[in-house]
């Protein structure tokens, strides 16, 4: 093994230079890190909420779609390089497993490159073999045992981590295993008897679930250190695949491979790796603004040492993973790495309205079922391929993978599911990362991963354009970058992303729809121009769980002859995100709190239901608030200035509520028209939250809060003047239920 060396940097100096850390790619002589231990296992079994997002339209129309599931073929490596034993000097200081993660933190965009970044070695060479037509009859499926009750969720600021247990169908397939020689190119791992797999029995994993305010993660170190379960806490919803049995497939380079969901770390080959089966050694770590943990595995194929941090903070609703690859050994390896996602959004299976986000103009095929579509290794424009827009899953036919061609040229791709309202975004350095794919199953059968019927689609990351090219690592160097993953709420899909905030762009006949949501509370303008001049602009109040959704109609018949650019400004004046071209203003402040957008925005959205349409003195109350003791306290006007005066209030218990938990509230003029950018509050004992009106399709209530706690516990009022406040709302025995309040501007 090569003398590793030590890059000299002190502990005070990382915890210092964290603040400095970017997307980037190191390629150096590996310094010293810590140990990871195993850790014994919790017996509690953790099972998240399953809360679903309000119904809202969409800023473009999507078509009905049916869903996915991958389909890698086995394709041959390069001979083996043999592996190192143990990786006794993989910590030979003892660090923390907080101090490893501060280091690499620390280290990302710090350390100087010794030696060159990694170059692909082998020509695209396009191995392709059609997905199995067959595969064993599924068992049945065994029954589980009861759950237990689940642990209090984090609804505090700062993250936390913590150890359980959870319990999965599993299929009996160790006891096929079958042993490989030193010629294998899968050595030391074993293949399959696929005769000889036995029926699924439940079987308990050993769990790490990370959480804040917006996020929930469950990582399972047992089978290859993956993510599980991603629950998005603003919709209560999961955004990962989650297969109800664990069983191998017949794809993959051993000839097996767990489709159990989640995001998997695949290497050291393509398609799904060699350890997505194998256990994983962790270590955690929580502070008051951090948690994570760090996963390791000295691969036993090629000996290299892998390292993934996965982490949340207090403030952000994206999980960050930041892994490192080190070569221990004597002579280079050439290797591959590519993280894979296997989503749903927010659904146990496909819905109709997926739609990928892949920022490029042309693609590769890797595969594909679909006749009329060019053979593997060759290109084809993206995204309309033909007339149709492969951008939209629905209009997938048959199995099809496809990578960013010649790479991924943003810093951005992502899904977005249209009849959930839940998208996903993926933030991370193209020019280092540069493998971007999506796959879908198109028209193959589900029991070749499943017994229930589910599909899903994947979202994958590598450190190469494809499949077909690998990365060498010298000896003694590592190679370690930085990405973030976060879910983006109801905005009827996005064009952009990156690490502050998402935003949509879309065209109708006559108006240009707008949409904006923050990975952290945030406040700001956001500017939209045409052919580079502003037209209008809005004050917004951001964050994962408030998203902005708007409208402008310009005065001219046909909105497609300008080219339209959206960006968000805070209020120090500093641009956070841009869609088209660079949008230039003298003035950034957002307008005062009650002002529409200048020049005057389009007619506003229809009301719903049930809201007066004139200033008639009348209330409409739901005689159902009485008997949870919801109270109105008027408030006091003063001659001559306005006044809030609730108009309207209905409630909606757990079977009227589509599972959401939340208070609705509308802000209408005296002539009932609905008033934007007008402050409204949720307060609560200890605290409070503000958001402003926006001018959403109908028929969604103008803004709107997530509820958590108890009936009782939430009151609701309008900022800005005085205001009727509507007290004693919460979930009455942690049902799901909502309040719909309509406020009305009152002059007496």
């Amino acid at each position: 093994m090569a003398m590793m060396k030590r890059i000299p940097i002190t502990l005070s100096m990382i915890f210092l230079l964290m603040a400095v850390s970017a997307c980037t790619l190191i390629i150096s002589p590996r310094p010293e890190t810590a140990a990871i231990a195993d850790t014994p296992a919790a017996t509690e079994t953790s099972a998240p909420p399953t809360d679903a997002p309000p119904p809202t339209d969409t800023l473009t129309p999507a078509p009905p779609t049916d869903a996915p599931a991958d389909t890698p073929a086995p394709t041959d490596t390069s001979a083996p390089v043999a592996p190192t034993a143990t990786a006794t000097n993989f910590n030979p200081e003892g660090y923390t497993a907080r101090q490893m993660a501060t280091m690499t933190a620390a280290a990302l965009g710090i350390f100087t490159p010794t030696a060159a970044p990694p170059a692909d070695t082998a020509t695209p060479r396009p191995a392709v073999s059609a997905p199995p037509t067959a595969t064993p009859a599924a068992p049945p499926t065994a029954t589980l045992p009861p759950p237990a009750p689940p642990p209090p969720a984090n609804t505090g600021t700062s993250p936390t981590v913590t150890e359980s247990s959870i319990t999965i169908n599993t299929a009996d397939y160790e006891s096929a295993f079958v042993p490989t020689a030193p010629d294998d190119p899968v050595y030391p791992y074993p293949r399959l008897d696929h005769a000889r797999v036995g029926a699924p029995s439940p079987k308990t994993y050993r769990t790490i679930v990370l959480e804040n305010r917006y996020t929930q993660l469950t990582i399972l170190p047992d089978l290859g250190g993956r993510i599980y379960k991603w629950i998005d806490k603003t919709s209560g919803r999961n955004l990962f695949y989650q297969n109800p049995v664990i069983t191998p497939t017949q794809w993959g380079n051993r000839g097996w491979w767990l489709a159990t969901g989640g995001m998997e770390w695949a290497l050291p080959t393509d398609e799904h790796g060699l350890s997505e089966a194998s256990p994983w050694d962790f270590q955690t770590y929580q502070d008051g603004e951090n948690a994570g943990v760090v996963l390791h595995n000295s691969e036993a194929r090629t000996g290299l040492e892998t390292e993934i941090i996965v982490s949340l903070d207090t403030e952000h609703n994206y999980f960050t993973v930041i892994p490192r690859i080190f070569n221990p050994n004597a002579d280079p390896v050439s290797y591959k790495f590519w993280i894979n996602g296997m989503f749903t959004l927010g659904a146990p299976t496909l819905t109709p309205g997926i739609e990928f986000v892949l920022p490029t103009d042309s693609v590769t095929i890797h595969s594909t079922g679909d006749p009329t579509l060019p053979q593997p290794g060759e290109t084809m424009s993206w995204s309309v391929f033909n007339g149709r827009d492969f951008s939209r899953y629905d209009n997938w036919t048959n199995y099809l993978g496809v990578f960013a061609a010649p790479q991924a040229r943003q810093n951005f791709m992502g899904a977005y599911n249209h009849s959930t309202n839940l998208g996903v975004a993926r933030v991370f350095p193209a020019d280092l990362m540069p493998g971007a794919k999506i796959f879908g199953v198109g028209d193959l059968d589900p029991a070749l991963w499943t017994n229930d019927g589910s599909r899903y689609f994947e979202l994958w990351g590598g450190l190469a354009p494809t499949f077909w090219d690998e990365n060498t690592l010298n000896p003694g160097d590592w190679v370690t970058w930085q990405e973030r993953w976060y879910a983006v709420g109801d905005m009827g899909g996005f064009r952009f992303a990156n690490d502050e905030a998402a935003l949509n762009l879309g065209l109708t006949a006559d108006s240009v729809q707008v949409a904006a949501i923050s990975t952290h509370p945030l406040a700001g303008t956001l500017i939209l121009a045409s052919n580079g001049a502003e037209v209008t602009r809005w004050g917004v109040s951001l964050s994962p769980a408030q998203p902005f959704r708007g409208s402008f109609s310009p005065p001219v018949s046909d909105v497609s002859t300008a080219n339209w650019s959206l960006a968000l400004v805070d209020t120090a004046g500093n641009t956070l995100a841009t869609l088209g071209d660079a949008v230039t203003v003298a003035n950034v402040s957002p307008p005062p709190a009650g002002s529409t957008p200048v020049p005057t925005s389009p007619a506003a959205t229809p009301l719903p239901p049930a809201t007066p349409a004139v200033n008639d003195g009348s209330l409409v109350w739901d005689p159902r608030l009485d008997e949870l003791n919801i109270k109105l306290t008027r408030a006091q006007p003063e001659p001559g200035k306005p006044v809030y005066r609730l108009v309207a209030a209905r409630y909606l218990d757990e079977n009227e509520s589509d599972n959401l938990h939340h208070i609705f509230m509308e802000v209408i003029d005296p002539y009932g028209r609905r008033m934007l950018n007008v402050p409204v509050v949720m307060a609560w004992a200890d605290g409070q939250a503000t958001a402003v009106t926006e001018d959403k399709p109908s028929p969604e209530y103008a803004a709107n809060f997530p509820m958590y706690d108890y009936l009782g516990k939430y009151s609701a009022y309008v900022d800005g003047a005085p205001s009727d406040i509507v007290s004693g709302m919460g979930l009455p025995g942690h049902r799901h239920v909502s309040f719909l309040l309509t406020f009305q501007q009152q002059y007496p």
